[in-house]
């Protein structure tokens, strides 16, 4: 059974923020590692999703049920599963993800000029 677009959305929030604080971590000599609940808080203060904190639980659960995460301790990670899968969406994505910092990095009025109208109202 395929995973739900929100499932794949907490799958791929888990996969690049421990890649984030695996980058930053490891510059110091440690490994990042994250809980359940301290992903949860993480993604709900940041406003990721807008869905409740039961219903990011039941995601995690499930995404648990279908071997895509695993916890060592309270340790959570992407299993061989879930790293495989957040790899195949971060190929897919990527190209889009660097139009949009190239646009939202570069002054892309000085490269064109833009036609402009009034709006119909």
């Amino acid at each position: 059974m395929a995973l739900s677009k929100q499932q794949i959305l907490v799958l791929y929030a888990l996969g690049i923020l421990h890649q984030r604080l695996s980058e930053k971590c490891s510059q110091h000599g440690l490994e990042a590692c994250i809980t359940k609940a301290a992903f949860i808080r993480l993604v709900r203060s940041i406003h990721l999703f807008k869905k409740k904190e039961r219903a990011l639980y039941k995601n995690l659960e499930i995404l648990e049920t279908r071997k895509y995460v695993s916890y060592e301790g309270k340790k959570l990670l992407l299993s061989q599963l879930g790293r495989k899968e957040f790899l195949r969406k971060t190929y897919h994505l990527a190209p889009f993800l660097q139009v949009q910092d190239v646009v939202e990095r570069e002054d892309v009025l000085k490269y064109t000029k833009v036609q402009t109208s009034f709006k119909s109202c």
